[in-house]
């Protein structure tokens, strides 16, 4: 027999209640976590072994009170049961297909607002997994994606499908491992139809899917920790794009002469597409995008940093050069370098009326390698890109005239939104030799273009009101200023 007192009995029957009313709380405002039901289930526990040794406790000072010790130990099992009934309403173990929601006409429509729990491998069949308006998530234990296999064989299979004649919304999959092998059977048809939803996949594998199907009308795609393992096609892109496009720490593995995604139809990304992805193992003749400029609405839009490739022409429709692309560090495709050159290929005299006056420098140039720059114009190299950028420029000119004549250069900047000149460098002079030459002039400046922004050279003579020519040949390099 145990003594307590009425104080004590009181103190650990609140003490359950409390917990219990907490946990019923919190899981209305965001959901029990494993740390509650633990709390829980110790407080139960805890009270369950003060309570069971006898059916008569005295309660000091002089009277006694009688619990049914089953009734009491019942009573735990049905609150045990009630917090097992709540977890059930947010995570849905799933060990087979029969632990979905029942199927209407091959279809599960999937429920918002509860984690898809995948254990172990399940085969779909002919089933299709809706994606409701208000999305879902499906997962497995945090690097167990070899695990929780979602799976089909059939043929002209689709395993995730929007709602007939409506949409899907936020999709998130994580930790598991999605397999569509049948003869034209996909992984995806899904839209958006521009309702601003996500589509969230991590630490997930694609192994032997035919194809990974189409995405329509979404916001934004984050690919993270991917795995495309013997795909046969790749995934299609169609539609607007608000937001982007995310392939981060993915890999592709045994990927045919194919491409890996794809532009579909009337294709806009408006927030850009990044990508770090491993495209090594894969054949020779395999595209991993083709995207084209007018798919990419930002300047730059397209960025990859680090990937690596040993396809012949991963994105054979948006070179490094392209005014939408921006590569860097990359191996296997040629990276962007922001900038250009030019070159005097014409002799011709600049006309200079009085001393100690700047003229734009005459002559003929020729450009070359320019990106995100254009040449319409002589000695005038202009920013093509709605983004702004740091340049440096640095060269070596040749200027004939009088011997004795001390000449003198310097880049100056039209400043397209001003519609004004400004000088970017210092002046660098230099005296004809007597052969009335200065012999590669040296000169370098910097400068923040915008679009439409251009570069020059201008000339002057100190001495006096005479011409000086810049000779055939030297350089005038214009750079992206490492930061």
């Amino acid at each position: 027999m145990a003594t307590l007192t009425k104080e004590q009995i009181q103190v650990k029957i609140d003490t359950l209640n409390t917990s219990i009313t907490t946990l019923l709380a919190d899981n209305k405002n965001r959901g029990i976590s494993a740390q509650d039901l633990r709390d829980v289930s110790n407080s139960m526990s805890t009270i369950s072994e003060d309570l069971k040794d006898s059916a008569t406790f005295s309660v000091s000072p002089a009277s006694s009170v009688t619990f049914d010790d089953s009734e009491l130990l019942s009573g735990a099992t049905d609150v045990q049961s009630a917090i097992n009934a709540t977890t059930e309403t947010f995570v849905k173990v799933i060990k087979s297909v029969a632990d979905f929601p029942t199927p209407v006409g091959n279809l599960i429509t999937l429920l918002s607002g509860i984690v898809y729990h995948i254990d172990g491998e399940v085969d779909l069949g002919v089933n299709s997994l809706v994606i409701p308006t208000s999305g879902c998530s499906i997962s497995s234990l945090n690097g167990a994606r070899d695990i929780g296999i979602l799976k089909s064989t059939e043929d002209s299979y689709t395993m995730f499908v929007s709602p007939v004649a409506s949409y899907s919304g936020n999709v998130v999959i994580g930790g598991i491992t999605l397999t569509a092998s049948g003869a034209g059977s996909k992984v995806f048809d899904l839209t958006n139809a521009e309702n601003g939803s996500a589509l969230d996949i991590v630490d997930t594998n694609f192994v032997s899917c035919t194809s990974l199907g189409e995405l329509t009308d979404y916001r934004q795609l984050l690919f993270n920790n991917i795995g495309f393992i013997f795909i046969t096609e790749g995934l299609t892109f169609s539609g607007n794009w608000s937001g982007g496009i995310a392939v981060l720490t993915t890999i592709a593995v045994g990927f045919p002469a194919n491409t890996l995604f794809k532009e579909g139809t009337s294709l806009v990304i408006a927030g850009g597409v990044r990508s770090d992805i491993n495209f090594l193992s894969v054949n020779a003749a395999s595209v991993l995008f083709d995207f084209q400029e007018s798919n990419i609405t930002a300047d730059g839009g397209m960025s990859l940093t680090n990937m690596r490739t040993v396809a012949d022409d991963a994105i054979p429709n948006l070179a490094g050069s392209s005014v939408k692309a921006r590569y860097r560090d990359c191996s296997g495709i040629r990276n962007t370098y922001v900038g250009g050159a030019y070159s005097w290929n014409v002799a011709a005299a600049t006309v200079i009326a009085s001393p100690s006056t700047f003229v734009k420098a005459a002559g003929t140039t020729t450009y070359t390698d320019l990106q995100w720059m254009t040449g319409l114009t002589d000695n005038a190299i202009t920013h093509d890109s709605d983004l702004s950028i740091e340049y440096s420029i640095k060269g070596s000119l040749s200027v004939s005239g009088t011997n004795n004549d001390i000449v003198g250069l310097k880049v100056r900047k039209w400043d397209n939104l001003l519609s004004s000149y400004s000088d970017v460098s210092a002046v660098f002079s230099g005296t004809m030799n007597a052969s009335g030459r200065v012999e590669n002039l040296t000169f370098f400046g910097s400068a923040r273009l915008i679009k439409g922004d251009r570069l020059e050279m201008w000339i002057e003579n100190q001495t006096g009101g005479r011409n000086a020519t810049i000779v055939a040949g030297g350089a005038v390099m214009v750079e992206e200023r490492s930061s």
